[in-house]
C-alpha cells in the first residue's frame, strides 16, 4: 500500500487524507452519540422497571419517589407553593391561612 500512495499526485494524496480524516472525525462523533443513547435507554429501562415494582397508591412517604418526579418547588410570599414536575405539570397548594 505504501508504493501505491507514493504513486499518487500529492494534491490527490492530500484529499483523501482530508476525506479520511473527516471519516474518522464523524465515525468517532457517531460513535459517541450511540453510546450516549445506549446508556440513556439503559436508564429509561431501569426507571420502568423500579415504576412496575412500586404500588399504584403510597402508604408512606418516599423521598426518592418525590426526587425523581418533582422538578422544583416554588414558595410564594402568600404562603403557597407551586410543584413543577419534570414532565412539566405545574401543580399549585394554596397556603391554608
Amino acid at each position: 500500500m505504501g508504493i501505491f500512495l507514493c504513486l499518487l499526485p500529492s494534491k490527490r494524496y492530500e484529499n483523501l487524507a482530508k476525506r479520511y480524516e473527516k471519516a474518522v472525525a464523524k465515525h468517532e462523533a457517531l460513535t459517541t452519540e450511540r453510546t450516549g443513547r445506549t446508556a440513556r435507554d439503559n436508564e429509561l429501562h431501569l426507571f420502568i422497571e423500579a415504576l412496575r415494582t412500586q404500588p399504584l397508591v403510597l402508604d408512606t412517604w418516599d423521598e426518592r419517589l418525590w426526587i425523581t418526579l418533582v422538578e422544583k418547588g416554588t414558595v410564594h410570599t402568600d404562603g403557597s407553593i407551586a410543584f413543577e414536575f419534570k414532565n412539566g405539570t405545574v401543580v399549585e397548594v394554596g397556603s391554608e391561612k
